[in-house]
């Protein structure tokens, strides 16, 4: 909408997509709820604008207006929401285009704020350095969530292309891929869904090597069955579960080493933030989300060499991020 259409989005697209979506997150698949609430957003924005017949320009700014308001409000982190519209949708940090996409995102948040609390979205630990050396650790976490977010990109239209390559009608795809999914629920439940209950859990410690280690290629190949086959949703969430999983298992293996290491769960919260940094392609986004969930600055320094060395890692494999390549 944004390249293509000048920040239009039809009434009968949006419908369709956020419907769609609330049968795929309600049914259990393994996607994301923040995408259907960016659109839905971003659909208000748009029909704002065209109500008031504004010109093109400011029906984009609009519409990444409506963006920045529902990751903000979702999240609880304002500066992550409008980073994200000016960073992936618009590419613009002019002060026209910057000034209202920050008051649409602090609007949000207090609203959201307001309504359903002041608090995170996830129960995170008080984050600190067990040693100086860590500062070493986290690059060689930021490589490998790069590298684990090219896989996760190219799974995903890797079973994209094989569900569009079936020789059957497009309405029965959902349905195959349903069955997949739920025939790994049998094995690995821990995917279904949008999978905070997870995060959360390895966020405070509460999981085993052996289990994060499976529910990293678990989740990628669940989220990738669900997106692939047709079926509607996010893929912030997934990236977040992905990076959790990811951060918690290298702070596990890492502290069978040098036991003097911070916990596991500091790992797993930076991960979080790298695997989105290595997916999208937007750290400056990744790093203030990560921040703004985790509330301490001591977290800033590791996040900062994770998510750079996380995107420039992924940059080398894949030209595009997850959402371009589309």
């Amino acid at each position: 909408a944004v390249v293509l259409r000048g920040g239009r989005i039809s009434w009968r697209t949006a419908t369709a997509s956020v419907s769609a979506a609330a049968v795929t997150i309600g049914s259990g698949g393994s996607v994301g709820r923040e995408g259907p609430i960016i659109h839905i957003g971003s659909f208000l924005g748009s029909t704002v604008a065209q109500l008031m017949r504004l010109t093109r320009d400011k029906e984009r700014i609009l519409m990444s207006c409506g963006a920045a308001a529902g990751i903000s409000a979702t999240f609880h982190a304002p500066i992550a929401g409008m980073l994200f519209a000016v960073e992936v949708l618009l590419g613009d940090f002019s002060l026209g285009t910057f000034s209202p996409i920050v008051l649409a995102s602090v609007t949000a948040a207090v609203i959201s704020g307001f309504h359903l609390g002041d608090f995170p979205a996830f129960i995170i630990p008080s984050f600190h350095l067990g040693s100086f050396w860590e500062y070493g650790l986290y690059p060689l976490l930021g490589i490998i969530c790069g590298l684990v977010a090219v896989g996760f990109t190219a799974s995903l239209y890797f079973c994209e292309d094989r569900f569009n390559s079936l020789p059957v009608p497009d309405w029965v795809k959902p349905a195959i891929g349903g069955m997949l999914l739920g025939s790994m629920l049998l094995v690995i439940p821990e995917v279904f869904g949008v999978g905070y209950g997870a995060i959360n859990n390895a966020l405070m410690s509460k999981m085993s090597l052996s289990l994060m280690g499976a529910l990293i290629f678990g989740k990628i190949l669940a989220t990738s069955v669900s997106l692939g086959s047709g079926s509607t949703g996010g893929i912030l969430a997934p990236s977040l579960f992905i990076g959790a999983m990811t951060g918690g298992t290298f702070g596990w293996l890492a502290g069978e080493v040098l036991p003097e290491l911070s916990a596991a769960s500091s790992y797993a919260l930076v991960g979080m933030g790298a695997l989105v940094a290595g997916s999208t392609h937007a750290p400056v986004t990744a790093i203030l989300l990560a921040f703004e969930l985790s509330g301490s600055y001591h977290i800033i320094l590791p996040l900062l060499l994770a998510c750079i060395l996380s995107t420039i890692t992924s940059s080398l494999f894949q030209r595009g991020s997850i959402y371009s390549i589309k």
